[in-house]
């Protein structure tokens, strides 16, 4: 039987063995550094946490809230609110689609990328940065597929295929004519719009903005490819509606300010308020 002494030295020798364990323990842990570092010198640091889980093998769209500024002075450099950005080849679109959806970050930058091209050497920018949507390709392919079903079943639906006649790839029906003077390429002509989705969401309307379009048609960039098209049918006083495919519309991006998704089908109210003669 051990003495009670040998018991005591034997538990006191025991703790002293689990205290320098310890000790050598935290000796070796470092305090993680507040920033990590990429190849191309870009500083990031997770601000919160998003969702556990979520999907982003071969992200290649993603929805993203940022503020951008220019740590120097403070300047807002650019702003954005649930914009849709296409998969970029750089190292902070990499971190990024490596993030789960609601982590946000905070990204320090002195070379161009696609959150800003006006960084430049000697100039740091700052992004706070936080990741709404994620796309990945296979997910993008699956919706492209799931417009593609619900168009078809749209078009087949006995009310829109009385209404509506296929024209160079968009469903167009005339609501009121106007008269005789035809919008033609170079003449300026002033519309008004509305836009919205399949369900009756308004996302566009030029009455709740700055009033009618004033524009010359053909100019590249003008207004979507879908509008463009249907207007080629129309005349001065023509209000016509018109079933835009994705592909025709915001494509597989979406719009810019986030309000339609990628593959998205949407429909427009167009009338033709003006044509000029000459």
């Amino acid at each position: 039987m051990l003495r009670s002494s040998t018991i005591f030295a034997s538990l006191t020798s025991a703790k002293a063995v689990v205290a320098l364990w310890l000790i050598a323990l935290l000796a070796g842990c470092e305090e993680p550094p507040e920033y990590r570092v990429l190849e191309d010198g870009t500083q990031w640091k997770l601000a919160a946490f998003g969702e556990a889980g979520t999907e982003r093998d071969s992200v290649q769209w993603m929805r993203l809230d940022a503020d951008v500024v220019r740590i120097a002075n403070g300047d807002t450099v650019a702003a954005y609110r649930a914009r849709p950005f296409a998969e970029s080849d750089d190292e902070v679109w990499r971190l990024l689609a490596a993030r789960t959806i609601g982590d946000s970050l905070i990204i320090r930058f002195s070379s161009p990328n696609f959150l800003s091209d006006q960084a430049a050497p000697g100039d740091t920018l700052e992004a706070h940065v936080a990741v709404r949507g994620l796309r990945t390709a296979a997910r993008l392919r699956d919706e492209r597929f799931a417009e593609l079903d619900r168009l078809d079943s749209l078009l087949r639906t006995d009310s829109v295929a009385a209404a509506f006649k296929e024209y160079r790839g968009v469903w167009f029906r005339e609501i009121h004519g106007g008269d005789t003077l035809k919008v033609r390429p170079g003449k300026e002509i002033v519309i008004h719009y509305q836009g919205r989705t399949l369900e009756g969401r308004v996302f566009d309307d030029s009455r709740a903005l700055d009033g009618a379009f004033r524009f010359v048609y053909g100019n590249e960039g003008q207004v979507l490819a879908g509008i463009e098209t249907a207007l080629l049918r129309m005349h001065r006083g023509d209000v016509a509606e018109v079933i835009i495919p994705s592909y025709a519309a915001f494509g597989s991006k979406g719009s810019a300010d986030g309000r339609v998704g990628p593959y998205t089908t949407v429909v427009y109210r167009v009338e033709v308020m003006d044509v000029a003669r000459w």
